[in-house]
């Protein structure tokens, strides 16, 4: 809502989000990553899934335009990806639109 009171129409958010089944299961790789960002102070607090996230966003007017893995978007960016990089296999990223003049 603080985002979307400060942005103008038309405005563009891109932003990465984790998924709840890397902190309650998930892969053993994704988990380890998490607890390791645990011990560096950086914990995960957040998780949602692809249908709260879109929830989140109307709610602040904002359309999601999009919402993939980062290995699945890369393309679309222009990146080519050879082998997966990410230590987050649960973490996505989603880009809005703002639509409208209301938070």
């Amino acid at each position: 809502a603080t985002i979307a009171e400060h942005s103008a129409p038309d405005s563009v958010l891109v932003t990465t989000y984790i998924t709840p089944d890397l902190v309650v299961g998930g892969s053993r790789l994704g988990h380890l990553s998490a607890l390791m960002l645990g011990v560096i102070s950086e914990p995960i607090r957040f998780t949602r899934t692809r249908e709260d996230i879109e929830a989140l966003l109307a709610h602040a007017s904002f359309e999601v335009l999009s919402d993939a893995l980062p290995v699945d978007a890369a393309p679309h960016y222009g990146v080519h990806v050879k082998r997966p990089t990410s230590l987050m296999p649960k973490e996505r990223i989603a880009v809005a639109i703002k639509r409208g003049n209301q938070t």
